[in-house]
């Protein structure tokens, strides 16, 4: 692992229910150092944003947890958020797949998700102190029968080696993490760079209300801003969902 942290503390598992269930485990009973990666071939039992399932193939997703101790005020909270969907989209830009940040944490590619994020923190005396990342890639899968999901190897037409995968990600987190320690305002920057139909006009639901708006940004709250008839409004995560297919 051409890394000086990241990865260094390699944890290779066969099969797992969730790879960020294990890291919380683990770290919650012995001193590990942040960096620390679980990487499991199968996972069983993985899970999203807001209680939804991430259901993945033997041996054919990218499956790992990272462990981070950001130890920040909860001020910047959305913004180390915003961190790893930033290096997550880098690493695959390194492939040669060009992908965008849906709001909040997925990744998309030709309009259809190809990789997803679970952060769960622990927080105390109103700092983050520790942060588990759950990470996964669709990388050899095949989502013909999904339509809002795609692979890497659909889209580079070719199978994908999980070790390059793995270390491509790893480079990238960080990369970008030195990056978030000492200069935010570029990471917001970047961020807005790669943001999922910034400036376009989408179509999205709110409860049983559907309208259109104009994509601006993600604010410090992690809220997506839209411009609506003119006007700027923000929704928090869960309030909304764009209306893609």
């Amino acid at each position: 692992m051409n890394t000086l942290f990241i990865g260094q503390n390699l944890i290779s598992l066969k099969s797992v229910d969730s790879t960020n269930t294990f890291l919380l485990n683990l770290s919650n009973n012995e001193k590990i150092v942040e960096g620390t990666v679980v990487y499991a071939e199968n996972q069983i039992n993985g899970r999203g944003q807001r209680n939804n399932s991430w259901i993945s193939e033997g041996g054919k997703s990218l499956c790992l947890s990272v462990l981070f101790y950001p130890k920040l005020d909860l001020s910047h909270q959305f913004t180390f958020n915003k961190y790893i969907a930033l290096a997550l989209v880098s690493s695959l830009n390194v492939l040669g797949v060009k992908s965008f940040i849906k709001w909040p944490n997925d990744i998309f590619v030709n309009d259809k998700k190809i990789a997803g994020v679970l952060i769960e923190n622990s927080i105390r005396e109103k700092k983050l102190q520790k942060s588990i990342v759950g990470i996964g890639i669709n990388a050899n899968n095949n989502c013909s029968d999904i339509e809002s999901a795609i692979s890497l190897k659909e889209v580079l037409n070719a199978d994908i080696g999980m070790k390059e995968l793995l270390s491509s990600l790893c480079q990238e987190l960080e990369k970008y993490y030195l990056l978030f320690r000492n200069d935010k305002n570029q990471i917001q920057d970047l961020y807005h760079s790669y943001l999922y139909k910034k400036d376009c006009l989408v179509n999205f639901t709110k409860e049983d209300y559907q309208f259109s708006a104009i994509v601006k940004e993600v604010d410090d709250f992690g809220r997506l801003i839209l411009i609506e008839k003119g006007v700027e409004k923000a929704y928090s995560v869960g309030e909304l969902s764009f209306n893609l297919f």
